[in-house]
């Protein structure tokens, strides 16, 4: 996780310290795929039933997942 979406302005607040993921995986020999913002209405989607990024997908949030998903999707396909 990283900083929250307010849903009125957009503004990221980042309200847990940032790069302790990036620090951890570093220290773990794994790779580091990205922190996704706290985003309310990834939890109005999921409640819905909506797939998220395909109905947000301009959203800070959205773009956090699909550039984490990236080297996943790369390592499956051969």
């Amino acid at each position: 996780m990283s900083g929250f979406v307010c849903p009125h302005c957009k503004k990221v607040v980042d309200i847990f310290k940032r790069g302790g993921g990036e620090k951890m995986a570093g220290e773990m020999g794994v790779p580091f795929l990205g922190s996704i913002p706290i985003e309310p209405l990834i939890v109005e989607a999921s409640d819905n039933g909506k797939p998220f990024i395909y109905h947000y997908g301009k959203t800070l949030a959205a773009e956090a997942f699909a550039k984490a998903i990236k080297p996943i999707l790369g390592m499956t396909r051969k």
